[in-house]
């Protein structure tokens, strides 16, 4: 039985690696879709949202929640897009885009100020060489 273990975590590892490679692709996939700079459609908006699922199995980084957030943005869904980054910032409060997608999508004026002050903060002007 002993002899079996090393096979057996072989396979548990390999599967991993074959989830995470497929996650990252699902990512990426969406990422062009949605960075294409055309207004998005419903087959598109259907397809993005499939990949998102997938890529959120065992992906613990945000930028899946940012991308169904632009994905809300796009499809004039602002309030759901703000709800999405509010709950990104709550975990990460230093996350440039989050603030950024927050800045693009605000519902009300409070929400562009907060968002701007804090990419100003996070990301300050560069001065240019002398």
């Amino acid at each position: 039985m002993w002899r079996a273990l090393p096979a057996l975590l072989s396979i548990i590892v390999c599967a991993w690696f074959v989830v995470g490679a497929r996650q990252a692709q699902d990512t990426a996939r969406a990422t062009t879709l949605l960075s294409a700079g055309n207004r998005i459609d419903r087959a598109d908006a259907a397809r993005v949202s499939s990949l998102l699922h997938g890529a959120e199995l065992l992906n613990p980084d945000r930028q899946v929640d940012i991308l169904r957030a632009q994905l809300a943005d796009e499809r004039g869904a602002n309030r759901s897009a703000e709800r999405i980054l509010r709950a990104v910032l709550a975990q990460e409060p230093l996350n440039l885009d989050a603030w950024d997608w927050l800045a693009r999508s605000a519902t009300n004026a409070a929400t562009l100020r907060l968002a701007y002050a804090k990419l100003g903060f996070l990301e300050p002007p560069v001065r240019a060489a002398p």
